[in-house]
């Protein structure tokens, strides 16, 4: 909460336009992609589809994770391309936005991807539970945009749900490390 306070007070260094990525998103329109390794995705008109290889246009199917292979590119696509976006590496600076300006609609646009995710991706249910790697990087995401955020009165009311979804992930990240 200090770092919160001492970031909103102005000792945050100017960088890119931070928010202008989370409009993007909220946006969701094709003239606001968004962009990761060597893609620009676009959202016409609705959600990322969080089981989706955007680079090879396959949909991972919604079953029991460990019933997807992650690794047959013709079930899945590339895992890799599914998996950046389900780390959410976008929402630590969309708080550090907020932090920084107040602006509101950084904390919703955080909230707004947590909880679509939380939806789209039942427990055990699909790639994006299928490797306790990814998991973990995603709850770093949430834990540092909600940690950062904490006094965002949206993130506040999003807070009950994200914390038993982040209960559930943590709980298979505890029962399935990876001996890799």
């Amino acid at each position: 909460r200090r770092e919160a306070r001492r970031l909103r007070a102005g000792r945050l260094t100017e960088g890119p336009p931070l928010l202008a990525a989370a409009r993007r998103l909220l946006a969701a329109g094709p003239e606001h992609p968004i962009r990761f390794f060597d893609l620009e995705i676009a959202f016409p008109g609705e959600w990322p589809d969080w089981s989706k290889d955007y680079r090879g246009g396959v949909r991972a199917p919604l079953r029991f994770y460990a019933d997807v292979d992650y690794r047959d590119e013709r079930e899945v696509g590339d895992s890799k391309y599914t998996w950046e976006l389900n780390r959410h590496q976008f929402l630590a600076p969309w708080a550090l936005e907020w932090a920084r300006t107040g602006d509101e609609s950084a904390a919703a646009a955080i909230a707004a991807v947590v909880l679509d995710w939380i939806q789209a991706n039942p427990r055990y249910r699909g790639i994006n539970w299928g490797s306790a790697l990814e998991l973990s990087l995603r709850l770093i995401s949430w834990g540092l945009a909600f940690e950062i955020g904490t006094e965002a009165p949206i993130l506040a009311e999003a807070r009950p749900l994200v914390l038993q979804s982040v209960a559930e992930q943590a709980a298979y990240v505890r029962h399935t490390l990876s001996a890799h």
